[in-house]
């Protein structure tokens, strides 16, 4: 990984990657918000995602995503360095994926919500479990339903869906 998050040893990136083993996501659009090594958009072309973009405000690890998706032989992935307040891309994504800590997930979970397609599923971790009242409330006041919630050694993931 070089100097970027996700090896998929982390309970959080490895709830994130069960949640795309257990999806669909043929020929589907995915968002992968702070993307650090690439892991979770190269799984996603792996299981068939049609189109991917992966943002990443370091350096570093948009360096670090482009390499691997290289190496991995991935040709369906964008790589964008900016956040998501300056991403614009005039579309909407079946699946939104955001592993990043509690405080940035709650400043940026409008921006999140915007870019999801209607029925499309927003997949969060980055947190603890005793966090979930707070990330849950925000979610919920935007009128999308919890899908799944699941707990490894107190990291927390979450899916909901639109």
């Amino acid at each position: 990984p070089k100097m970027s998050f996700g090896t998929g040893h982390h309970p959080t990136t490895f709830l994130m990657i069960k949640q795309l083993l257990s999806l669909n996501l043929k020929n589907r659009s995915v968002l992968d918000i702070g993307a650090g090594t690439g892991v979770l958009s190269i799984l996603s072309e792996k299981r068939g995602a049609a189109m991917i973009n992966a943002i990443d405000i370091h350096h570093d690890a948009y360096l670090n995503s482009l390499e691997n998706i290289r190496l991995n032989n991935c040709t369906n992935i964008s790589v964008f360095e900016t956040n998501i307040t300056n991403f614009t891309q005039n579309t909407n994504f079946d699946f939104v994926l955001a592993n990043i800590n509690q405080n940035v997930l709650l400043s940026e979970m409008n921006h999140y919500i915007n870019y999801l397609s209607d029925k499309g599923f927003l997949i969060l971790s980055g947190f603890f479990e005793s966090n979930f009242d707070i990330i849950n409330n925000c979610v919920l006041n935007s009128n999308l339903n919890l899908y799944l919630k699941e707990v490894k050694n107190d990291w927390l993931c979450l899916v909901y869906v639109k």
